[in-house]
Parts: structure tokens; C-alpha cells; sequence
């Protein structure tokens, strides 16, 4: 079976860097703290993560938060084999940041792992976000987790959206169709008595640099 790639922080060993405990190794070899990392990537350096391989496994933490939100509020996925994974640097899909994605494994690329999805997440923008976005960041990408029990053989599936519209089409017909008035009743729901919202926002410290980016996640 293939090895994915490994990173450790040793909390010991001092980054070479910022000399403050917190070294990662990489397969063995001593790189900068992840710290250092993101303080040059919100520098704008371009080789930031240069030390960093394209996609990592997730620390323990992610996996503990996500079994958190599968029991709170998706207690369908609990059954699934789900590897969570770090991408070094977001990507983009029509000009819209990708935070994350959930991508369903196939048969044939299951008999290699013996997952049934793999949750990718952008570890530049993660490692931006408090605990709260990250948490319905995560939610987000655990919500694609879809068991289909129609028929014989249930199957694993990737749940779609629930929304489907452009803005423009709201502004003149309104919430025209069902599923745009289930939405609408959501977010309404999240309305406090003076009238203010109870939503997050992105808060993040990238949201300044590229505000004109619509962030996406699938």
C-alpha cells in the first residue's frame, strides 16, 4: 500500500527558522513551524510552502472535530470510511477560492485505501479561520456524505447542493421555487429579536486580500 506523506511537529526540536520549538519534519527532515509558514504566506511569499508536499494527511484534530459535527448533525455519515486530507494551497474553480471537497472514492481506487471518501481541505486557508468557520467549513464538505438505500446495493453518493440559483434571479422573481424558500427560512432562522443576524461572515484575515473572490467549496 502506497505511504502517504507524513508530517510531524516535534515540539522539542526548535524551528530553524523562528528558533521556537514547534519544528514539522517531513519525512525525517527538519523544516520550518507551520507558523512560519503562514506568516509568509500572509507576507505574500511565493515559495511560503515551497517545504510542504501537495497533499498531507490531517492532524488528528481534524478527524475529532468531524466526528463531533457527524454526531451533532449528521449522524448518516457516521458509517462512512472518511480520510481527511491537507492541500498546501487553496484552488480556484471559475475565479471562486476552493476551500475544501469531498470527493466520493471508487470502487477500484477503494480496493488501494479502503476509503469511501476523501475530504480535501486548504490548509493556507484553514489555518486562517477560528474554530467556528472551521467547523462549518467542515460541516459543509461532511453534508456531501450520502448513502443511497435505494435498490439492492446501498451506495455511497455525494449529496448535492441545496441551492442552485444566481442572485440576479432572486432580485427579480424572488424566492420563486421551493428549495430557495427552504433556504431563505434558514437563514431566517438564524435572526435575532433586534433584527441582526446570527451569522458567521468570513471572518478570515485573506478575506481583506481577496474580497472580490466568492468563496466556494464544491
Amino acid at each position: 500500500m502506497h505511504n502517504m506523506p507524513k508530517l510531524v511537529v516535534d515540539l522539542g526540536t526548535p524551528c530553524p527558522v523562528c528558533k521556537i520549538p514547534g519544528a514539522v519534519f517531513k519525512n525525517g527532515v527538519i523544516c520550518k513551524c507551520f507558523s512560519c509558514a503562514l506568516e509568509e504566506l500572509k507576507a505574500g511569499k511565493k515559495d511560503a510552502v515551497a517545504h510542504l508536499p501537495a497533499f498531507w494527511i490531517s492532524d488528528p484534530e481534524v478527524e475529532k472535530m468531524a466526528a463531533k459535527l457527524v454526531s451533532r448533525h449528521h449522524p448518516e455519515a457516521a458509517t462512512a470510511s472518511i480520510c481527511y486530507m491537507m492541500r498546501k494551497k487553496h484552488g480556484s474553480k471559475n475565479g471562486a477560492i476552493v476551500l475544501g471537497k469531498c470527493h466520493k472514492v471508487s470502487p477500484r481506487d477503494k480496493i488501494l485505501h479502503g476509503y469511501d471518501y476523501l475530504i480535501i481541505l486548504a490548509w493556507d486557508m484553514w489555518m486562517m479561520f477560528n474554530d467556528i468557520e472551521k467547523e462549518a467549513l467542515l460541516l459543509h464538505e461532511l453534508l456531501h456524505v450520502f448513502k443511497d438505500e435505494k435498490g439492492e446495493n446501498p451506495a455511497w453518493k455525494i449529496e448535492p447542493h441545496n441551492v442552485e440559483e444566481f442572485s440576479k434571479v432572486i432580485e427579480v422573481y424572488g424566492l420563486w421555487k421551493p428549495d430557495l424558500q427552504a433556504f431563505a427560512k434558514a437563514i431566517y432562522a438564524r435572526q435575532e429579536p433586534d433584527g441582526n443576524y446570527t451569522q458567521l461572515g468570513f471572518a478570515g484575515p485573506a478575506r481583506q486580500a481577496r474580497a472580490a473572490a466568492c468563496q466556494t467549496t464544491h
